[in-house]
């Protein structure tokens, strides 16, 4: 049915959740309908209540609030898209404004390219946020800024957009269903700092069976972050969350050109890949600058400073590498249960 379906997963949203619902409630349409999805994704606080009964009090939007019991955004994705009833599918996060005109952009960019299947947009903070010095250096980490250079189709190896403000077609989404998608970053987590990139891997898959993933900076959204939110040790660890993640994205982007054709061809790959790993951390460890770095990195924890993420980073590839080595069989799975070679 022609129309878009806005998904706003919310954990303990309850403070935020009205505000998003009459944003979304202005948004302006041409010739096309939209209807609003709620899902509580396991929140220990009032989100349902509020998210219910602040839309008896929309008229003519049809609006739904749903539960999803297992934690993690891509589940709370997956309920939210299986409840959908229209053409195009928007993830709309609690403390994301779309522009007024944000379904109107993406209608005609849907139209005009219908190889597209998914779409992202540009997000903004509101004027009277006080920012650390360093923060626009690392923006991109919460959906902040420009994605890309330019506005169009992205070209490259690993073209992707992020979730807070993704529209995805949903006959692509249903195309994933058919051919076995299976989420791994749905599964398990190991460690306390959970992955993130449910909306990267959604961008390789959809990639994988063809279509093409665009960027559009007229696609503008309100990013109305906590203060608390800010700061340099959450952003090491969302750039920990990133980081674990990327190590998978590796290995599946390596699977579709073919390079993976056995478990033993991937075993051969992590070995490496870890091997490479322990070097680059070490690298360096008999001079004085090595040790510096280390001190100022994680006994100073110093604001600021690049090196640290850089060795955190690495580090948290060794552990992830690791991981793979002992889980080898059932990852490699995920990637065979995948029909790649479907188009």
């Amino acid at each position: 049915m022609k129309g878009f379906s806005i998904i706003v997963c919310s954990y303990n949203g309850s403070l935020r959740i009205s505000k998003v619902i009459k944003f979304l409630t202005q948004l302006k349409v041409s010739n096309f309908h939209f209807e609003i999805i709620i899902v509580d994704n396991n929140s220990n606080d009032d989100t349902f209540n509020v998210a219910f009964q602040a839309a008896l009090l929309v008229d003519k939007i049809k609006i739904h609030v749903i539960k999803e019991e297992k934690p993690g955004k891509a589940n709370a994705l997956i309920a939210g898209f299986k409840q959908a009833s229209f053409d195009y599918l928007v993830i709309c996060d609690d403390d994301n404004h779309l522009n007024e005109n944000y379904l109107v952009v993406a209608e005609t960019i849907f139209l005009e390219n219908p190889q597209i299947g998914i779409i992202g947009g540009k997000g903004i903070l509101p004027d009277d946020y006080q920012l650390p010095q360093w923060f626009h250096i690392h923006e991109n980490a919460w959906a902040i800024g420009n994605q890309h250079s330019f506005s169009g189709e992205i070209i490259g190896e690993f073209p992707s957009v992020w979730g807070a403000g993704m529209l995805i077609r949903k006959s692509v989404w249903n195309q994933l269903i058919d051919n076995g998608f299976s989420s791994f970053l749905t599964g398990k987590k190991t460690s306390k700092v959970k992955m993130a990139g449910e909306d990267t891997e959604l961008c390789i898959l959809v990639n994988s069976i063809g279509y093409g993933i665009y960027y559009d900076e007229r696609l503008t959204y309100t990013h109305a972050l906590p203060s608390s939110r800010i700061t340099w040790n959450h952003l090491l660890n969302m750039k920990i969350g990133f980081t674990r993640s990327q190590v998978y994205f590796e290995y599946y982007v390596m699977y579709l050109d073919g390079q993976l054709k056995t478990r033993d061809v991937f075993k051969r790959h992590v070995t490496k890949n870890l091997f490479q790993s322990f070097y680059l951390f070490f690298s360096g460890y008999n001079t004085i600058n090595y040790y510096k770095t280390i001190f100022i990195a994680f006994v100073e924890n110093r604001e600021g400073y690049q090196l640290g993420i850089d060795k955190r980073n690495q580090i948290t590839r060794i552990l992830e590498l690791c991981k793979i080595v002992i889980r080898l069989k059932s990852i490699y799975a995920v990637f065979r249960n995948f029909k790649y070679d479907c188009y």
